[in-house]
């Protein structure tokens, strides 16, 4: 299969029959047309990047099975829906635990720190990309959630200023929402969407925060669902 497009702001039909706002990104970028011209579409299918093959469910069944193996399914529809959920759970984990649960590292695409999470005590929320609709999912949550006293929130620099990016100025206005400390991590903001350098950056930026907790025992499996299953969302069930 050839695959038009990527997930982001842009919708199939953007791809497909353009618009205004394909058209001022073409401008922006010099080019004489202001719409893409592909082949017509020959059928919709999942972006591998975010589905899977339900062929594969097949092969997990048959490898389970005779080895006596718990097949667990756990569905969604779209990348960033399980944020919320898991957010909530690590919070409730470090309450749990007796941990202080104000602390917010917001991750973007492959700028992932699960280790320095747990080291930090940050509660971690992953965002797709750093588009206005994915920043608006973000929103919601923090609508949604008691107030953080922290918000460090890492930028995926990924070159170009996409349809519908947001800006680090919108980012910032995001991260300002924190009660004490609120700022993009490891991001110079005037050289965004195109600061490469960050990528090493926002490591080292997040191992400057002082205080640090031991690393915890492994969450066990029937907390995770007992926290994922409660939302209509999100299917978790045995496969069957």
């Amino acid at each position: 299969m050839f695959q038009f497009g990527a997930l982001g702001d842009a919708t199939p039909e953007e791809y497909r029959l353009g618009g205004p706002r394909v058209a001022d990104l073409l401008a922006r970028y010099g080019s004489p047309v202001r719409r893409w011209d592909p082949p017509a579409a020959d059928g919709d299918s999942p972006e591998a990047e975010w589905g899977t093959d339900p062929t594969l469910l097949d092969d997990i069944r048959a490898f389970a099975g005779p080895r006596g193996l718990d097949a667990q399914l756990l569905r969604f529809d779209t990348p960033q829906r399980l944020s919320p959920a898991v957010a909530d759970l690590y919070r409730t984990w470090y309450a749990d635990r007796g941990l202080p649960t104000g602390r917010l590292l917001v991750e973007s695409f492959l700028l992932l720190e699960p280790w320095w999470a747990l080291r930090t005590g940050s509660v971690p929320y992953w965002t797709v990309f750093g588009t206005q609709a994915f920043r608006a999912h973000l929103e919601a949550y923090l609508d949604a959630s008691a107030p953080y006293e922290e918000i460090r929130i890492l930028l995926f620099n990924h070159g170009t200023e996409s349809i519908g990016l947001a800006g680090a100025q919108d980012w910032r206005r995001t991260a300002a929402r924190a009660r004490k400390i609120g700022l993009l991590t490891g991001v110079d903001a005037a050289a965004y969407p195109r600061d490469f350098a960050s990528f090493v950056r926002s490591h080292r930026a997040l191992s400057t925060i002082r205080t640090r907790y031991p690393l915890p025992p492994s969450l066990d499996i029937a907390s995770a669902a007992a926290a994922l299953t409660g939302r209509e969302e999100i299917v978790w069930r045995p496969m069957r």
